[in-house]
């Protein structure tokens, strides 16, 4: 989970033009992009805060993630094509 939330990260700094420099600071810079996930920082930051507490909380852990991505996907515009077909 920690590996599709750096992707995201690094998608959405892409999409926006902009340099990771500092994992650090991350969040608080995408908070201020134009192009991202409403809420991206602190919908990821409760989603990976508590993975191992309850099964409900996981699986709600990896529909938020779903969540992120899809909508990360849509901002993209047509650019992410999926390497890979998975079943539903």
């Amino acid at each position: 989970m920690a590996r599709v939330a750096h992707q995201l990260v690094l998608a959405l700094f892409a999409m926006n033009h902009s340099y990771f420099v500092n994992d650090k600071t991350a969040l608080a810079e995408i908070a201020y992009f134009a192009c991202a996930p409403v809420e991206f920082g602190t919908r990821l930051q409760a989603a990976l805060s508590h993975l191992g507490r309850s099964t409900p909380a996981l699986s709600a852990a990896v529909g938020t993630l779903e969540e992120l991505f899809a909508e990360t996907v849509a901002l993209a515009g047509g650019l992410y094509r999926p390497r890979f077909s998975l079943p539903h």
